[in-house]
């Protein structure tokens, strides 16, 4: 923050040098600073104060920054500049050129000007010579100094020593120790093991494992004692096939069948003409046979 002593509408101090003979503090372009004049009388906390600087005093058109303050004691006020703006990076074409500011004091349409004085301003420039673009994804250094301050501790950095490093932590299972509450491995055999009342306990087939669909599906399929004796039947001849064709049986009725080629062709559709046609041999046909007179 630059701090600035005003006296009859001039700077008598900034900081801890005193001006006009002092070095003048210097604005670049692209920088937010906060600024606080502090003067010689007490300031209307009802009234608006405006701090606006240019390159020429009383230059028309878009200064290079304006502010509106905040009063932060009975004479003090309180600007934040900000130079990443069109104008500024238009008119500071050099090195130590004069930066022209004025405050004013604004109430019921009237103006009454409290500080008319100059400091520095500079370009941020390249190898080019000429000022780069705003930079925005970037903090400046008051910025970055502001946050710092704000960090608990004045700076320090926060306290650690309650939270384990990254090399302090186990990168195994092999690390870590079983309590009550976890799983230990099961017995190691071929055996199928469930988790209850807190052992491992061995899964036997039982109708309990098994639901009510399940085992309707189970009663439906032979045992092992009745597929055994179907397969001693079958080597024995004895299997009951009454309910069968013999080969030669199939044979004789497969041979009974027309074949394809002695069916005689029928149309796919027939004509209108063709359907009354059929129509009137039908009736021709039924009259003769009812006996009634065509």
């Amino acid at each position: 923050m630059i701090e600035f002593q005003v006296k009859d509408k001039r700077f008598s101090r900034c900081g801890n040098r005193q001006l006009p003979c002092g070095a003048r503090p210097v604005l670049e372009y692209a920088v937010r600073e906060t600024v606080e004049f502090t003067f010689d009388f007490d300031l209307d906390a009802q009234a608006l104060h405006t701090l606006s600087g240019d390159s020429m005093p009383l230059q028309s058109g878009e200064p290079m920054l304006f502010a509106t303050g905040i009063g932060t004691g009975a004479r003090k006020l309180q600007f934040e500049i900000d130079t990443m703006n069109q104008s500024f990076l238009e008119k500071c074409r050099s090195f130590h050129q004069k930066l022209y500011l004025e405050i004013a004091e604004k109430k019921n349409g009237s103006d009454r000007i409290l500080l008319q004085d100059w400091i520095e301003c500079s370009p941020r420039v390249n190898v080019s010579g000429t000022p780069p673009e705003p930079v925005t994804s970037y903090y400046t250094a008051a910025e970055v100094d502001a946050r710092l301050a704000q960090i608990s501790g004045g700076g320090e950095p926060p306290d650690l020593s309650e939270y384990a490093k990254k090399s302090e932590l186990p990168q195994k299972l092999s690390q870590l120790e079983n309590d009550s509450a976890f799983l230990s491995d099961a017995p190691a055999d071929d055996a199928l093991y469930g988790r209850q009342n807190g052992q491992w306990t061995a899964l036997v087939a039982t109708e309990e494992n098994y639901s009510a669909a399940e085992k309707a599906k189970l009663a439906e399929l032979p045992s092992a004692a009745e597929l055994d004796q179907r397969f001693a039947d079958l080597a024995t001849g004895e299997v009951d096939l009454s309910g069968y064709y013999t080969r030669a049986e199939t044979d004789a009725l497969l041979a009974q069948k027309p074949d394809r080629d002695e069916l005689p062709e029928v149309p796919d559709t027939y004509s209108r003409s063709e359907i009354d046609a059929m129509f009137g041999a039908f009736e021709q046909a039924a009259a003769a046979v009812i006996g009634e007179p065509q």
